[in-house]
């Protein structure tokens, strides 16, 4: 019998303080009238890198590379700040994303090494720049823009966010949006106060 691959993602779980900002700022967007599909904030996650369908095998594969990141630290949390969009706010946004400010380097470093780790296994990966953001809301494909939100969400402060754990996630599609399983998770130092 052929195995089904699963869908999944390495992502980086989010506190429940910066879960209740977002969904309060969810709540100040929804306002706006314009008819987006909103991640539900129990989902809102700091994506490292989406891996699309594997299976088990490859499971186990980025367990291990997941488990060999053992010096890895991040001494200060990320300030979460400011929305963007993908591609962008003016033309044509799909996705509507909160900022993650503060030093990329380390997170560009982490995600550099797990998406070798999954090329090593010939899981096929995106190419381009890492960008950290957390996903807030997808816009209809209809909708061209400009996205008018006011200055006060566009430069709003929401919180940080602290790296403590990398989880491998399945991700499986229901009516209701996506459930999120863990499948592995690796804990990172965590620098003395």
């Amino acid at each position: 019998m052929n195995e089904r691959p699963l869908r999944a993602f390495l992502g980086i779980p989010i506190p429940g303080e910066l879960r209740e900002e977002l969904g309060k700022l969810q709540a100040a967007l929804r306002k706006s009238g314009v008819a987006w599909k909103y991640v539900t904030p129990e989902n809102i996650h700091l994506t490292l890198l989406f891996l699309g369908g594997i299976f088990s095998r490859d499971v186990e594969a980025m367990a291990a590379a997941m488990d060999a990141l053992s010096d890895v630290s991040f001494d200060l949390p990320y300030p979460v700040e400011g929305l963007g969009a993908f591609p962008s706010l003016k033309v044509k946004p799909r996705v509507l994303w909160a900022g993650v400010g503060g030093n990329w380097a380390p997170l560009r470093q982490l995600h550099k090494q797990m998406a070798e780790a999954a090329r090593a296994r010939e899981i096929e990966v995106e190419k381009q720049p890492y960008h950290p953001h957390l996903t807030l809301a997808r816009i209809p494909k209809g909708f061209h823009g400009p996205l008018r939100l006011p200055e006060k969400l566009l430069q709003g402060f929401y919180g940080y966010l602290p790296i403590r754990e990398l989880v491998l996630f399945q991700s499986t599609l229901a009516p209701g949006g996506s459930i999120y399983t863990p499948l592995h998770t690796h804990a990172f130092i965590v620098p003395a106060d």
